[in-house]
């Protein structure tokens, strides 16, 4: 009798937990179809784009010059986007680019007008479609990959939504991709600024700590906006001994705990989901510049 309840108990369980994934699974495509249903069908890429404010390295979007299947790129439809066939059969289209040729950046056209469209109307239907196309390697290599920059710019000032956006489709895809790329030209990893031959006076730093060096946001020009929001935060002080690297004379290097001051920023702004996503898919990324 024992047997036939714990058997009984088993099958629930077993059943319940398969029941939980299904939902977890129905939940993801609901809000697919959610974000489907809510836009207007006759939304393009270009609507609502103030074509003014679009410049990238000072140039202009240059309109008309993409066509799949006789549309341009910026007259089409997000509704069709949205359909994972009309998707996959456009996706193959901008993938297939070759080198010197008039189509050779037909992606990077596409991602930039995606870019822009998260930038100036925080379109959550166009960070799905930039972080479907980033993970096909021919289209991220002249997608992403060429306007990383201005993705790590966007980053910086609206961390929240590329959270809360990661978050809904537990998908990490665009913030790790623009944090391997763009991390290593702005902070030291905690082998370089432990390391012994910088003679620098590092045992006291706190742990769990990411530092960016004050100077790198004095010197680099995207990073200056970020001055007046940092002059509320603690300087960390590192003292180092005469060596190779500072000339042979005793110097102090001042750094901001950039990861304290993400976690201030979105404490408030995330819920709990989208904060353990936050410390579980975003954070690791980071590792090596963590101190420890």
């Amino acid at each position: 009798m024992k047997n036939i309840f714990l058997a009984i108990l088993i099958t629930i369980s077993i059943s319940c937990k398969q029941q939980n994934n299904d939902e977890s699974n129905n939940n993801t495509e609901m809000t697919k179809e959610k974000n489907k249903e809510m836009i207007n069908t006759d939304e393009t890429l270009l609507s609502g784009l103030n074509l003014a404010k679009v410049t990238f390295s000072g140039e202009k979007l240059e309109m008309k010059k993409y066509k799949y299947n006789d549309t341009y790129i910026e007259n089409i439809k997000m509704a069709d986007l949205l359909s994972k066939e009309y998707r996959e059969g456009f996706f193959k289209y901008i993938a297939n680019s070759v080198v010197d040729s008039d189509g050779e950046f037909k992606a990077t056209f596409f991602s930039k007008l995606l870019l822009e469209r998260i930038i100036q109307l925080k379109d959550t239907n166009a960070f799905y479609l930039l972080t479907e196309s980033s993970k096909n390697p021919s289209i991220s290599y002249n997608g992403i990959e060429m306007i990383s920059e201005y993705v790590f710019d966007d980053l910086l000032e609206n961390a929240t939504f590329y959270v809360k956006e990661s978050s809904k489709y537990n998908d990490n895809t665009i913030i790790e991709y623009i944090l391997n790329d763009m991390a290593p030209r702005y902070i030291k990893t905690e082998a370089e600024i432990k390391d012994p031959t910088r003679m620098c006076a590092c045992d006291d730093l706190q742990k769990g700590a990411i530092l960016l060096s004050k100077d790198t946001l004095d010197v680099k020009s995207n990073l200056k906006k970020f001055k007046e929001k940092f002059k509320s935060e603690k300087i960390i002080e590192i003292d180092c001994s005469p060596s190779l690297e500072n000339g042979w004379k005793s110097t102090t290097n001042e750094y901001y705990d950039i990861k304290l001051f993400i976690d201030k920023n979105l404490e408030i702004k995330l819920d709990n989901k989208e904060k353990i996503f936050y410390e579980v898919k975003i954070v690791p990324i980071l590792k090596d510049y963590i101190i420890k």
